[in-house]
């Protein structure tokens, strides 16, 4: 029981650290009660002989907690950029995997149970794992610039509507439904046979395959948005945003990567270092091949510019907030 109430009262910290990024004014107390919360629960649960579905629930409020949590620390560490954005970029792209490899640990040390291990029972919640901590993230940005969301609904809602910013828009859309289609342990669409092929290839390459969501998607956006966000100053905050959404993307799924039980623990730990070496080199690749991405001039426009909110002006050399 001894474990079981140390990780209950990791994932109530874990929480309660998200909840004191989101809303510093919160009393102390109730942001201690939530480990208390969580610990005396598994300990009732195990009581009455519930031990598993409590560690389900624990399990997925872990996840979401550790997969944004990285991405929150990486929003304040922009407010210290040092000399050189690459060194700089590759430190806080560590230290992000680093958050979201421990909530990994902790969601299979939660899920430690035969049935998962014989994938009988499985981890619930991999959708919302792709949905919860991108919006907690951007939940965030926005408190950090005192906007609220119907301001920022607002503000696009009276944005001119171009024909490249609607099909934009239905891109985005397109492809996040497909997304979340394709996610889950059950997806409602199956693989391609070129994706089939690459990932055989991938596999006999790197003996422990990376995941699609890594290396294709989520690390390059981490290291664009790193590199972007301390370089380019007048960089489109919509484009922020977008990397941001992804770069978290890639941060659960390194989490979810832990949830697969049934999977040796040292092959997930190798698909995730794979993972986030490869897609590190493409992103910095790419960063290097696009020193100067499109912009619009902050001076001109009020949708554009830093992430920053009024300080931008006063000191423009500063880096934008995420």
């Amino acid at each position: 029981l001894f474990p079981t109430f140390l990780l209950n009262l990791a994932v109530g910290a874990a929480a309660a650290l998200v909840l004191l990024y989101l809303r510093p004014s919160l009393p102390g107390s109730l942001l201690l009660a939530l480990p208390v919360v969580m610990a005396v629960g598994a300990l009732g649960a195990g009581a009455v002989h519930h031990a598993e579905t409590w560690s389900k629930l624990a399990a997925l409020g872990g996840a979401l907690c550790m997969a944004s949590l990285g991405m929150m620390d990486f929003q304040n560490q922009l407010d210290r950029p040092g000399p050189n954005p690459f060194i700089q970029t590759l430190v806080w792209f560590m230290r992000a995997t680093l958050v979201s490899l421990a909530g990994g640990f902790l969601v299979a040390s939660l899920l430690a149970y035969t049935p998962f291990m014989l994938e009988i029972d499985q981890f619930r919640g991999i959708k919302l794992l792709m949905l919860v901590p991108p919006a907690v993230v951007l939940l965030y940005a926005l408190a950090r610039q005192g906007a609220s969301i119907r301001a920022v609904l607002r503000s696009g809602w009276n944005t001119p509507l171009t024909v490249g910013s609607m099909i934009g828009l239905l891109v985005i859309i397109g492809g996040g439904i497909f997304f979340i289609m394709r996610t889950g342990n059950t997806p409602e669409t199956g693989a391609s046979d070129i994706e089939r092929i690459i990932r055989n290839h991938l596999q006999d390459w790197f003996v422990a395959r990376p995941r699609f969501k890594d290396f294709c998607i989520g690390h390059p956006a981490f290291v664009l948005l790193s590199m972007w966000a301390m370089a380019v100053p007048d960089m489109r905050r919509s484009v922020l945003w977008l990397l941001l959404v992804l770069a978290t993307i890639g941060q659960a799924d390194v989490v979810d990567t832990f949830a697969h039980i049934h999977t040796p623990f040292l092959i997930s730990l190798l698909r995730v270092f794979n993972g986030w070496w490869l897609g590190g080199l493409i992103g910095f690749l790419l960063a290097a091949a696009w020193q100067r991405p499109p912009t619009r001039a902050s001076k001109t426009s009020p949708n554009g510019a830093s992430l920053q909110p009024s300080a931008v002006s006063a000191r423009p050399a500063a880096s934008p907030q995420v």
